[in-house]
């Protein structure tokens, strides 16, 4: 499904789920799922404020009247990774980013619910230029390519 803003077109090519992230043992009982408020006040790292899943979970934790426990932030996905993994804090990722950590488990990683916080994977091309073939092949192979990922999306978690 596309739709046009401002000069481009977008077209959402699938969403992606964030879950908990966590040192094996940071939560007493491993729990299947876990709800945004207890996520909330667990210490957290995260990206900055200007980061687009930084900015959507402060939205989830404002709409619910509540605030996220940022203890650091980092932009680096590697850095929040390695951080989660050292035992002091937890962070909030889609999966996918961390499927090698997660086989070897460095970590684990639980859902959240109520919300679920998603992000959505989309291609944005210009709406008021043409389209080049290069370009269009391109976004066809993109297209290809994620829709292998989202196939495969259920044997990640």
């Amino acid at each position: 499904s596309s739709q046009t803003e401002e000069n481009l077109i977008v077209e959402k090519l699938f969403d992606e789920e964030l879950h908990l992230v966590f040192k094996p043992g940071f939560l007493p009982d491993r729990p299947g799922s876990i709800a945004f408020e207890e996520v909330c006040k667990l210490p957290l790292v995260l990206p900055g404020r200007r980061h687009g899943l930084r900015a959507l979970l402060d939205a989830h934790a404002t709409a619910a009247g509540l605030s996220l426990n940022v203890q650091l932030e980092t932009d680096s996905f590697r850095i929040l990774t390695n951080l989660a993994r050292r035992g002091s804090y937890a962070t909030i990722l889609p999966a996918r980013s961390i499927q090698t950590e997660i086989n070897a488990g460095a970590v684990e990683i639980c859902r959240i619910e109520n919300p679920s916080p998603s992000r959505s994977l989309c291609l944005a091309l210009p709406a008021d230029r043409p389209i080049t073939t290069a370009v269009r092949l391109f976004a066809d192979e993109l297209e290809g390519a994620v829709s292998g990922l989202a196939a495969d999306r259920k044997s990640v978690v």
